[in-house]
């Protein structure tokens, strides 16, 4: 359970970069982030945040199949998996070409 706490934060924390990386994709930020902030966040917001989730999705079900429901943060849980459909929407679905 205590693996899931970890994934749960550190997926929380990532979504949040990954959120920020949709902002900063729409608005010019040359000028001001210096690149290698760039850098890490994109690498956080779009490579590890959705393969954190995934993990995440997994570990859920098996333990939503195993009977263990009892959550320490379900708030967070369900925020997490709210945005890793976003995700999902967002990367397989959305056409960003015409930005």
């Amino acid at each position: 359970m205590k693996a899931f706490l970890f994934l749960t934060r550190a997926g929380f924390i990532l979504n949040l970069v990954f959120l920020l990386c949709l902002v900063l994709h729409y608005i010019p930020s040359a000028e001001w982030l210096p690149q290698s902030a760039v850098s890490v966040l994109l690498i956080g917001g779009w490579v590890l945040s959705i393969l954190i989730n995934l993990v995440m999705a997994v570990y859920l079900a098996v333990l939503l199949l195993m009977g263990k429901r009892n959550f320490q943060m379900p708030v967070i849980v369900v925020l997490n998996m709210l945005v890793f459909l976003f995700q999902i929407f967002y990367f397989f679905f959305y056409d960003t070409s015409n930005h």
